[in-house]
């Protein structure tokens, strides 16, 4: 029997009104603890209206006759027997329009009933985690070097906050801040200046501001960790805490655009799109230093905090801090002398270069000390050679991202200085066997002879076939 239960507090949730209604459910008058056993119940609140005071549900037990039992005791109005309050709010009852729904009813029926109270404490602890908060102020992006280095390469300063989506188990990154590129064009003037104009008061315009204003996402999924560090930064005279991210592929870039203005009137959730780079600044690093993220925080409750986040989501936190340098593995001038190195190679070779930065496996200072090594095997063997030896390479930097190598931080203490990667480069082709595209065209071609399994030569057809 379905009852429909109105009058419910806006802020209740579904398990916690399962726990309320099994308090009475289970008890005298509506249960005899030592001759009827304990049934269960199906219990569905609403979506809720903004502009209502208050949150209605339907009420399914197993039987009709719990079900007039029930309404017989806190059903009848304006004055029932007994009543059901919730905080200070006075449930109602009433006998449902609608029938029961059949699987519901046999759902209920054929499944033992679930204390509700294990419900409770996981909502519990999901709004206890929904009020923490991470505090940070500086953003970084970088690349973590082969000598244990992490160099920054990009950072923005910002008021920003980490966050965990339980459900979704994902840490979000919100700092906030406006895209110039997507303001629409005024031919009379500023958005500022319109405001200016329109609300003299500064604390009007201010507010206007805040409803209005972008806010910018970086989104980490929780599978897509490598390794995940939160800790005080040494020396101890310009410690700070950090929060490191070392990730098996990019994060994605989101903005969402402020709702508030709305949300009363709007039930729609905000919207958001997907961007390459968290703002233009941005684009030029994003495609090669996102794989490891640093961020800087206000204190040590955001380590504790954020410690937190990670125990739910089960990501297993250390207190390893990378010392750090600003190497300029992609500056200006680099990515200039990269680019027009890139767009001289022929097609062919330029991919594979490519591939080899996109990859993450090289950055793009130890690419350019292979200049002069990559632009010899071009010229002294021509694009198919080449192609093949940085095949063969991108295969040995593929191994050693991952595994890494015996004495690999040794070999590689001067990493600007380009003479491990040089030689490993030299390695490669010495040891690197050629065989040319030609030399598997010029074999007699193979075809499939009438008896299954066996092949024969067009030009030996009447002979003897070599079985496989």
């Amino acid at each position: 029997m379905e009852i429909f239960v109105r009058n419910l507090p806006v802020s209740i949730s579904n398990s916690k009104l399962e726990l309320e209604l099994s308090n009475i459910l289970h008890s005298p008058p509506m249960r005899d603890p030592t001759t009827e056993p304990i049934f269960n119940f199906d219990v569905h609140l609403f979506q809720h209206r903004k502009r209502q005071s208050y949150r209605i549900g339907a009420l399914t037990l197993p039987t009709v006759e719990l079900g007039h039992r029930f309404l017989r005791i806190y059903g009848g109005e304006p004055f029932p027997m007994r009543r059901m309050i919730i905080g200070t709010t006075s449930v109602l009852f009433m006998q449902s329009k609608k029938s029961a729904r059949p699987e519901v009813v046999e759902r209920i029926r054929n499944t033992p009933f679930q204390d509700p109270r294990e419900a409770v404490a996981r909502d519990q602890r999901a709004e206890d985690l929904q009020a923490l908060k991470v505090d940070v102020s500086t953003i970084q992006f970088g690349w973590e070097c082969r000598d244990g280095v992490y160099s920054i390469e990009w950072e923005k300063q910002c008021e920003a906050a980490l966050v965990y989506e339980r459900d979704r188990r994902e840490f979000r990154i919100q700092a906030i801040q406006a895209r110039e590129s997507d303001r629409p064009a005024s031919t009379s003037g500023s958005s500022d200046d319109i405001f200016e104009a329109l609300f003299d008061n500064e604390s009007i315009l201010q507010t206007i501001n805040n409803l209005t204003r972008t806010t910018s996402h970086i989104v980490i999924r929780v599978n897509q960790i490598v390794w995940v560090s939160a800790t005080q930064t040494v020396p101890v005279a310009t410690s700070c805490p950090v929060i490191f991210f070392s990730l098996q592929y990019p994060p994605a870039f989101e903005t969402e655009e402020s709702q508030a203005l709305f949300a009363y009137l709007d039930d729609r959730a905000p919207q958001r799109q997907r961007w390459s780079a968290l703002d233009d600044d941005h684009s030029p690093f994003a495609p090669y230093t996102s794989l490891s993220i640093r961020l800087v925080c206000n204190s040590r409750d955001d380590i504790r905090n954020f410690r937190e986040f990670a125990r739910d989501a089960h990501c297993p936190v250390n207190d390893f801090s990378h010392p750090i340098e600003r190497r300029q593995l992609l500056s200006p001038p680099r990515r200039a002398q990269y680019d027009i190195w890139i767009h001289r190679l022929p097609w062919l070779v330029a991919f594979r270069v490519e591939a080899l930065l996109r990859s993450w496996y090289l950055n793009m200072a130890e690419l350019l000390t292979l200049r002069d090594s990559i632009d010899q095997v071009l010229l002294e063997r021509g694009v198919d050679y080449t192609v093949a030896v940085l095949r063969e390479f991108y295969s040995w930097a593929a191994h050693l991202f991952w595994y890494g190598q015996e004495g690999a931080l040794e070999e590689h203490e001067s990493v600007l200085a380009g003479e491990p990667m040089v030689n490993h480069f030299r390695q490669v082709r010495e040891t690197f066997a050629y065989t040319p595209v030609d030399s598997f065209r010029s074999r007699r071609p193979l075809q499939l002879s009438p008896r299954r399994g066996h092949t024969y030569h067009p030009e030996t057809r009447g002979s003897k076939s070599r079985a496989f």
